[in-house]
C-alpha cells in the first residue's frame, strides 16, 4: 500500500469489529471522472445508482434484430438523453431556441410524428410494454441521433431515461425519466412477444435468471452470435452465493467459504467468493486469480513472510506458483477471475501477491489515449495497466460519453468491474442492456458489439488470452 495508507497494517491487526454479517458491498470510487457540462440545457441529466433495481441480475441476452453500423442502430438510444455529447451545431442551436421560447412561454416545436410504423405494426397511443414495463406510444418516425425509425415510449413508471427530448431535440413530452425510444422489434404488443422473437430467441430484456440457470455459455441457437454476460450486484450478493462449508486447510479459526459460477470459456472462468475470518495456507497455486474486493480486511502474506493488507476497493492479483496464506479479519466477498492457463511464470512474476489500492487506479493516474472512432460524442480513452504475466493482462480504464464499436470478433476474453459511470452494451443481434457502478461484466472470446457511455465510465478490468 502506499504510505497514505501506511496505517492500515495496524488498523488491520488492531481491528476489533469481526462481525460476518454479509452485505452487497460496492466501492464508493475514491476519485470521479469530471463530468462534462451539458452544451444543451434542456438534456435530463441521467443518474446513476449502483443500488437502482435492474429487471435482469444476469443477461446473457438475444433478439433477431440486426445492429446496424453507425449512429447506435440495433441499441435503445432514446436511453442517450444523459448523455454530455458533442452534438451537431446546429442541433444545439436549435435546442437552445426552444429553450429559450420555452422560458418566455412559448410553444415547443416537436419533431413531426408519423401515424403508425412503416410495416404498419405500431400505431400511435397504442399500449406496449418496453424492458418489461408498460407504455404508450407517443411518437414514430426517423430520428436525429441515429439511422431508421424509431419508436418513443411514454413509461407508466420512471423506468426510461428522459422526458421525450434527446439531446436538445423535442419530441415528445412525459416526466422526467419515464421516455424512451426503441425499435419494433424491442417492443411487445398487446402482450405478444416482440414481432422478430421467437421461441429460441427471447426479447431483448430477458427476465431475471434464478442462479441455477446461469450461462456456462455465451453463445446462443446454433450459428448465433455470442452475447455478453452481466451480473450486478444483486445477483452476486452474499445470500446469492452457495456455501462450501468449512475451509479443511484452515490453520487458524474456523473460516466457511461460499462461492457463485458466473461463467466459463475455455481456460477463463468467472464467479464470486466469500469467506469468514480465519487463516490459512496457499501452497503453490495452479492458476492466475485476480479479484475485486467488494468488502472485507485481512492479509495475504507471501512466502517469504512479506504482508500485503487488502481492504474493500482493492483490486488483486494471485499469480500463477504463488504461495503464501490468507488471514481473513474481516469477512471476505469479492468478484474474481481466474486464468488456468499452461504458460509458466517466472519466479519474479509468480513471488509477490499483488494488491492495488483504489488510489493506484484513480481517474488522475490514469494516461489519456485520446478519441475514439466513435458514430456519436467525441469519447476519449483513459487508461492504465497494473499488472500482466504470460497470457494475462490485468489494468484500468475510463472513457468519456459516446457510441463507437468494439473489437470486431473479439481475439481474447475481458471480465470488468464498473467503478463508476453508465453506458449501454449492445450485442450483434441489438440486444442490449444498461450497464452501471457495480456491474460485472465478461465479454467473451468471438463477440462483436458496441458500446454506448451515458455517463462517463470506469473500470478495472483483466484480459485473458486463450
Amino acid at each position: 500500500h502506499t504510505s497514505a495508507q501506511a496505517s492500515s497494517f495496524g488498523d488491520c491487526f488492531s481491528s476489533a469489529n469481526m462481525s460476518i454479517a454479509f452485505t452487497v458491498g460496492v466501492a464508493t470510487p475514491s476519485s470521479s471522472i469530471v463530468q462534462r457540462a451539458l452544451s444543451t440545457p434542456d438534456v435530463s441529466a441521467v443518474t446513476s445508482s449502483a443500488s437502482q433495481t435492474r429487471a435482469s441480475p444476469v443477461q446473457a441476452t438475444h433478439s433477431s434484430s440486426a445492429l446496424v453500423g453507425g449512429a447506435a442502430a440495433g441499441v435503445a438510444v432514446g436511453e442517450l438523453e444523459g448523455a454530455a455529447s458533442a452534438a451537431a451545431a446546429s442541433t444545439r442551436a436549435a435546442g437552445l431556441a426552444r429553450v429559450a421560447r420555452r422560458a418566455g412561454g412559448g410553444e415547443v416545436d416537436y419533431l413531426p410524428s408519423q401515424s403508425k410504423t412503416a410495416d404498419g405494426s405500431i400505431s400511435l397511443e397504442q399500449p406496449v410494454v418496453w424492458n418489461g414495463t408498460k407504455g404508450t406510444v407517443r411518437w414514430i418516425g426517423n430520428v436525429k441521433f441515429a439511422g431508421g425509425e424509431w419508436i418513443g415510449v411514454e413509461l407508466a413508471q420512471p423506468q426510461g431515461m428522459h422526458n421525450g427530448t434527446v439531446l436538445g431535440v423535442p419530441y415528445f413530452q412525459t416526466s422526467p425519466k419515464c421516455g424512451t425510444f426503441a425499435t419494433a422489434a424491442q417492443l411487445q404488443v398487446n402482450g405478444s412477444p416482440p414481432p422478430a422473437a421467437s421461441a429460441s430467441s427471447p426479447p431483448a430484456a430477458a427476465t431475471t435468471a434464478p442462479a441455477s440457470t446461469l450461462p456456462t455459455s455465451a453463445s446462443g441457437a446454433s450459428g448465433a452470435p455470442l452475447a455478453f454476460i452481466c451480473a450486478t450486484s444483486a445477483h452476486v450478493s452474499s445470500d446469492q452465493l452457495i456455501s462450501k462449508g468449512p475451509r479443511t486447510d484452515a490453520d487458524k479459526g474456523t473460516p466457511h467459504a461460499a462461492s457463485l459460477p458466473i461463467y466459463k470459456q475455455g481456460p477463463a472462468s468467472f464467479g464470486a467468493w466469500s469467506c469468514t475470518e480465519g487463516g490459512f495456507p496457499v501452497p503453490g497455486r495452479k492458476t492466475t486469480e485476480i479479484f475485486y474486493i467488494l468488502e472485507g480486511e485481512g492479509f495475504l502474506t507471501d512466502a517469504d513472510g512479506t504482508p500485503h493488507c487488502f481492504r474493500e476497493g482493492d483490486f488483486v492479483v494471485l499469480p500463477k506458483g504463488w504461495s503464501g496464506r490468507w488471514d481473513i479479519l474481516k469477512p471476505i466477498h469479492k468478484v474474481w477471475a481466474v486464468n488456468d492457463h499452461a504458460a509458466v511464470l517466472t519466479p519474479e512474476e509468480s513471488r509477490r501477491a499483488i494488491v492495488n489500492t483504489p488510489q493506484s487506479f484513480e481517474m488522475s493516474q490514469l494516461k489519456l489515449k485520446g478519441p475514439r472512432n466513435a458514430d456519436w460524442g467525441e469519447p476519449e480513452d483513459y487508461s492504465k495497466g497494473l499488472w500482466k504475466a504470460g497470457p494475462t493482462n490485468v489494468g484500468s480504464w475510463a472513457c468519456t460519453e459516446g457510441g463507437f464499436l468494439g473489437s470486431p470478433n473479439r481475439p481474447t476474453t475481458e471480465w470488468f468491474y464498473v467503478l463508476e459511470g453508465v453506458c449501454f452494451l449492445t450485442n450483434l443481434d441489438g440486444s442490449s442492456r444498461r450497464i452501471a457502478a457495480g456491474d460485472t461484466v465478461i465479454l467473451p472470446k468471438g463477440w462483436s458489439g458496441r458500446w454506448d457511455v451515458i455517463e462517463p465510465i470506469r473500470k478495472v478490468w483483466v484480459v485473458i488470452s486463450h
